[in-house]
């Protein structure tokens, strides 16, 4: 029996296909706003039972898919590091990531970060209302220049200008063919608007750059040099925010100490983390990342891997990156390019984006795995369409 053109069977299988990516959207959104929460000033409201939950919509995903033998091999490997550091790194967050990219097979990532960069902004409008009724506080940081920093709660401000970043990356994706240079310019706008309340010196200055490269690579005839300067600029960044924890002590020279201060002790906090424990390749949990009251902050996502969350998990999130822009480079994928560039530079003085829910382009190393051919993806997708205007 037909209908529409279909049969019985292949119309069971849509629908199949159709309830296993609502459940992984499902557990996906409800992580991400879980995230959101637990990073803001309404952190107390953050309950482990809406993991639990995800938690058990990814496994349904998971039952409903099938793999080859092949994927299962890898995505099992995978799930064995994650389950591997938990107990070393008292974190979750490389179990979430391995769950997640087996979950994401046949899942529309495309349609995930729309959604994402939807709840992005109803959580961050959500939480601005909150603190405007007064339900939720400002956490304020006070300078010794006098000046004020405010999170207007959406907690720390350092989170806020990171949600103002995460905002211009996904709409610049999301829209990238509709892209105008006046978005550009408004985003531009909105992100020193935010700077001048929350002081985050190293949210705009990647901010910038991502506008800048946006314009490059979307308006200007530079495109083709600008995606090699992603691909080389990236490695170049990649290798200097690693080493430098590394080296910072047994080389200390006025140039380290100059970025050093501009990165807010960053550099010399994750040199004594690395001098103090090492590398581990299941990760490790500093006992100073355990008190209530911390003197001391591992902030720097690459260290955060290495050290914390395991140098396995370093290597496969850092390798997958580079070659991801390798990948669409050469396939002229350019807004994959940006918001892949774009976590990149932010994991170098930050550590939120080494959750896989705060870094949606970590979703793209499930290609890796499960897409043969994305070229084909590619055309289906019409990403090269370009509209100068």
């Amino acid at each position: 029996m037909k209908m529409i053109g279909l049969t019985v069977k292949e119309m069971g299988k849509i629908k199949e296909k159709k309830l296993a990516e609502g459940l992984f959207l499902l557990g996906w959104s409800l992580m991400v706003i879980h995230m959101y929460v637990a990073y803001s000033s309404l952190s107390a409201y953050s309950n482990s039972m809406v993991s639990a939950i995800a938690l058990f919509f990814f496994l349904f995903k998971i039952i409903y898919t099938k793999y080859t033998a092949k994927e299962m091999i890898i995505c099992s490997i995978l799930m064995l590091i994650g389950i591997l550091t938990i107990r070393p790194s008292q974190d979750m967050r490389v179990f979430w990531f391995a769950l997640v990219i087996m979950a994401a097979k046949n899942v529309d990532l495309e349609k995930v970060i729309r959604i994402t960069y939807r709840l992005t902004l109803i959580c961050c409008s959500f939480f601005l209302i909150c603190f405007l009724l007064n339900i939720s506080i400002d956490e304020m940081i006070y300078l010794e220049n006098g000046k004020i920093r405010h999170g207007f709660g959406l907690g720390h401000p350092n989170a806020l200008q990171a949600y103002v970043l995460y905002i211009a990356t996904m709409m610049i994706y999301v829209n990238y063919v509709r892209l105008k240079r006046w978005i550009l310019v408004t985003l531009f706008f909105l992100s020193m608007i935010t700077y001048y309340f929350t002081n985050s010196r190293t949210g705009i200055i990647i901010t910038i750059i991502i506008l800048a490269t946006a314009w490059l690579i979307r308006f200007s005839s530079f495109n083709k040099l600008t995606r090699k300067g992603i691909r080389t600029g990236s490695f170049l960044y990649i290798a200097i925010f690693s080493l430098l924890p590394i080296i910072y002590f047994r080389y200390m020279n006025p140039v380290f100490s100059l970025l050093n201060s501009l990165l807010t002790n960053r550099i010399s906090q994750a040199g004594y983390f690395y001098s103090a424990y090492g590398i581990k390749l299941f990760g490790f949990r500093p006992i100073e990342l355990t008190y209530k009251k911390r003197y001391i902050y591992l902030d720097m996502g690459y260290e955060a891997m290495y050290i914390n969350q395991g140098f396995i998990y370093f290597i496969i999130i850092v390798g997958s990156m580079l070659f991801l822009l390798h990948r669409y480079a050469k396939e002229k994928n350019d807004k994959r390019m940006l918001i892949l560039f774009s976590f990149i530079l932010f994991l170098g003085p930050e550590n939120m984006a080494t959750y896989i829910f705060l870094n949606v382009s970590m979703l793209f190393i499930s290609e890796l795995i499960f897409v043969s051919k994305p070229s084909k993806e590619v055309e289906k997708r019409n990403i090269n369409t370009r509209i100068i205007s």
